[in-house]
Formats: C-alpha cells, structure tokens, sequence
C-alpha cells in the first residue's frame, strides 16, 4: 500500500515528530471551551471538545458550534477508539445556508479511528484570510505545515472582437485553477467568455480570474461574461474569485437584441456569484470550497475516505463561472492501514470544468509519524 501511495504521489514516510505544533496541543488540551494560542509566532482560536469514552457514530454527524464558522479551528479530541460505520459522514458545522465551515477541523484520537465511513469538509471551506497551520514539528526542528497560500486561480479571458472583424460566434474557456501542493489547498477556476458579433462594432466579453486557495479554504471561482451587440458596441466585465476564501466571482451578461438569450454564470465560492440573464442577476450559482481536515490518530484502520472537495458552478451557462478548489486533507497515525486507494483527484478534488474553469485538486498526505 505505501508503495501505491507513493505512486500516486503521496508522501507516506515516517517521521520522528516531538512535541509542539496544533497537534500537541490537541492531544494535551483537556478541558472544553473556546481557547487562544500562540504556535511559532501565529495566534490560534480553537473551539474543543474532549469525548472520554469511545465513540462510534451510526448517522450522520456534524461537530462544533455555528459561533466557530470562519472563525475558529474545531477540535474534537477522542481519548479513547473512534469508530464510523459504512455509509456514515462525520464533517463539520455550516452556516445557516449549508456551506462554509469552520477554520479547519481536526479529529484527534488517542486509540485506535476504524474509518469505514466518510470524514469530510467538502464545501466547509472558511471566508476567512489564510495563515501558515503548524500541524507538528520534526525531529530536525523542520514543520510539517499547511501554507497560508494554495494554488493560483485560473485565468480569466478576453473575448473582443472589433469592427475589421466579420459576424462571429464564439466561446472562450478560462484556465483551471492550480492545485495544491504540499499540503496546500487548490484554487478556483477562471470564468469563460461567450460572444455573438452582427454588426460593424465590437464587442467585448471578459471574464475574471479564480481566487487563489488558503490554508483554510479551497479558492472560489472567478465569474463568466458574455456578450451580444447588435446595433451597438458592447462590453461585460465579470469580477474575480475572492482571495480570502470569500465570494465567488459575479457573472456578467448582456444583449442588444431579443435575438439570442445571454446567460453568464458566478463563480462558485462562500457564497457563490451571481448568475446573469439578459443583463439581470438570475440567483447565485453553487456555494462552498472545499476546507481544512486534520486527522491524528494512533492507529488508522479501515475502507472509508477522508475527503475535502469544491463545488462545481449552475451548469448550462454560455459563459459560466469557474468552479471552486479543493480543500487539505492531512491524515497522521503511527499506524496507516487503509484498503481504499487515495487519489487526491477523487478525495480532494476542485470542481469539475464546465466552460468555466476546474476547481485545482486540493492535497492529500498521509504521514506516518513516531511520537516523541
């Protein structure tokens, strides 16, 4: 199995870790209640909550409180097994409409998780501005760490068309988003471009790029335009993803004409853009980024998944929004034996590409670790 992990490109080796990082502090922290700590100069707030027994969950569940959404850590830590049966999702509290989630979920067990189920923050990814997460330190002082910056956002495009040019009908797709890489998140995707050209003007449709990720939130996705002139000149200016896990991108659509129906979608992100039709805002597209997942355990058995995905945009837009990225999913255990096959494009993915932009996948690391 390690050796299909590193195929896949997971870093699977096993490292001296010694005390320090959110990690020790998760373990060592044993009373409940909101908290503020300082770990290699960044300042944390965690919400905790201690279970002393071990714990099995046979329905779905939801952990920390709707006080902690984008702006604390939830940390749940089991001093005893953690077990999640099949067809069973653990993830963490939304806001009151279903998406974002709180600054990272860590699930800390002392014993022994059997995760035959789902442990996810899919869509929980936070709007809040992104810091370096000190997860553990090595034996050589080196941090293993979630960076403060993922991937880039995709590309937004200019579709101009000026008046040497003949009637033209035409899509442009914008770029996908970046994926994450040592442990960082994905960005969102760049909103695509759609214009119909009929007379001697111009016309102008540009769509705008994705956010970029943080270490809390996958990036949103930058808003799609399109355009029509007829008997006119024309130019629809999108907005961009938000770079602090914020709102996606606005789409922008107009025509000169009752010709052709214009649609031009939102990026999808915390919330999701609006979508226009006809020069009209027509309701926001799809809401959340994939978020920030944290497993420690001592021992980690079982055939479930450990996911942290984006959204994807409304589809059948002509200039759609961009899609939203994948979140960081960092599994630790002394012992890591699972019989699913990680892949970071099934467990972390962004969202998938319509004419907007993919989501970046998002990453996954599994670390075997040696406590001090």
């Amino acid at each position: 199995m390690s050796r299909l992990w590193d195929l896949l490109g997971f870093r699977t080796d096993r490292r001296q870790i010694v005390s320090g990082g959110i990690l020790g502090y998760a373990k060592e922290q044993t009373q409940d209640g909101i908290f503020t700590e300082i770990i290699n100069g960044e300042t944390y707030y965690f919400e905790v909550k201690n279970f002393a027994n071990d714990g099995t969950y046979t329905v779905n569940a939801t952990l920390g409180s709707s006080s902690s959404v984008n702006t604390r850590m939830v940390i749940a830590h089991y001093h005893g097994n953690l077990t999640i049966n099949s067809g069973v999702k653990l993830t963490a509290v939304a806001n009151s409409s279903g998406y974002c989630g709180p600054k990272g979920l860590f699930i800390c067990v002392d014993g022994t998780l059997t995760n035959n189920g789902e442990i996810s923050m899919t869509a929980r990814g936070a709007s809040a501005a992104g810091q370096d997460v000190f997860i553990c330190q090595n034996k050589d002082k080196s941090w293993e760490y979630v960076p403060a910056i993922g991937g880039n956002g995709g590309t937004g495009v200019i579709n101009q068309v000026d008046s040497t040019n003949p009637n033209i009908t035409r899509y442009m797709y914008g770029g996908h988003g970046v994926s994450g890489l040592n442990r960082g998140t994905g960005g969102g995707g760049g909103g695509s471009t759609y214009i119909v050209k009929s007379t001697a003007n111009y016309v102008h449709a540009i769509s705008k790029r994705g956010g970029h990720g943080t270490s809390y939130s996958g990036g949103p996705g930058g808003g799609g335009a399109s355009a029509q002139n007829i008997n006119g000149d024309l130019t629809h200016v999108a907005t961009p993803g938000s770079d602090t896990g914020g709102l996606g991108g606005e789409g922008n659509a107009q025509r000169r004409t009752t010709t052709h129906s214009m649609s031009a979608g939102g990026g999808a992100g915390n919330p999701g853009g609006y979508n226009f039709l006809n020069g009209s805002a027509n309701g926001r597209t799809n809401s959340g980024t994939g978020g920030l997942l944290i497993v420690y355990a001592k021992n980690i058995v079982g055939i479930g998944t450990f996911t942290s995905k984006g959204s994807n945009v409304t589809s059948g837009l002509a200039g759609g929004g961009g899609n939203s990225g994948g979140g960081s999913v960092n599994v630790l255990g002394e012992r890591i034996h699972i019989t699913s096959s990680p892949s970071a494009s099934n467990w972390c993915a962004g969202g998938s590409a319509g004419n907007g932009g993919a989501g970046g996948d998002g990453s996954l690391i599994f670390t075997k670790i040696l406590l001090s």
